[in-house]
């Protein structure tokens, strides 16, 4: 094994000066690293209520759409006739033309 050697610093610089300038470089990177977590989340964000938008307009237009249906199946079950009057007219012309 050989023995590591350790250089001294530049010239005009301190180890201090070193250490300090290591320090504000990875403090810098904690924030840009924070702004890019941030701005993927506010993306991500976007985009899932973008979905839970389209989600929801496509729910409202599958209940309009069975709503739809049924009012449909409700028309086509009504007679719009009265059915009870016509056979009260039907017997009354039967009595008047056969009266007994």
């Amino acid at each position: 094994m050989t023995p590591e050697t350790i250089s001294p610093p530049p010239e005009g610089q301190t180890v201090t000066g070193l250490v300090s300038g290591i320090l504000q470089d990875v403090q810098q990177l904690v924030k840009q690293q924070v702004a890019l977590v941030r701005a993927e989340v506010k993306a991500d964000f976007h985009r899932t209520m973008q979905a839970a938008a389209l989600l929801a307009v496509g729910a409202f237009a599958l209940l309009g759409a069975v709503l739809a249906a049924v009012g449909v199946q409700r028309f086509r079950s009504i007679n719009p006739l009265p059915d009870q009057s016509v056979e009260e007219i039907k017997e009354n012309v039967r009595w008047m033309t056969n009266p007994k």
